[in-house]
């Protein structure tokens, strides 16, 4: 989807939401959200764990040799990287998740709209005489006794 100026549709950044093909299945989506949010819940509950138990180490920890100073600083600059890194993906993973939650609501909300025309539908059909020379359409047709051919 090509877009001549700023996206400022937030559907556009997930493909799928933009959609009006059948690349969407509804039905997959509630429990995709479970799945991912169980993830996210264990690798939140995993990071914390982790984070909690590990001290900040000093910088005197690495010792005196030579290439110490230069060792701390490069763990501390790779740590602070891969926490980045680890920060940004829990986002990620968590905009997901409530992109798929709200996907749902909006699918559920349409779906309660239309069930409800359909509920009126069927009450005006039922209140209304069938016309004598075609069938109901609310009937089923008579299924075949014979060979089709």
């Amino acid at each position: 989807m090509a877009h001549d100026g700023p996206n400022t549709n937030p559907q556009d950044n997930w493909k799928g939401l933009a959609s009006s093909g059948a690349d969407v299945v509804h039905a997959d989506l509630r429990p995709l959200a479970r799945k991912l949010e169980g993830y996210l819940e264990t690798m939140i509950d995993s990071a914390t764990a982790h984070l909690t138990a590990a001290a900040s180490v000093p910088a005197s920890a690495y010792g005196q040799w030579d290439a110490a100073a230069g060792l701390a600083s490069s763990v501390a600059t790779a740590h602070r990287g891969i926490t980045a890194q680890h920060v940004a993906f829990v986002h990620s993973l968590r905009d997901v998740v409530h992109k798929l939650n709200t996907t749902m609501q909006v699918y559920d909300e349409h779906e309660e709209v239309i069930d409800a025309k359909i509920q009126k539908l069927d009450q005006l059909l039922k209140a209304s005489p069938p016309p004598s020379h075609a069938p109901s359409p609310l009937s089923t047709p008579p299924k075949a006794t014979g060979p089709s051919w």
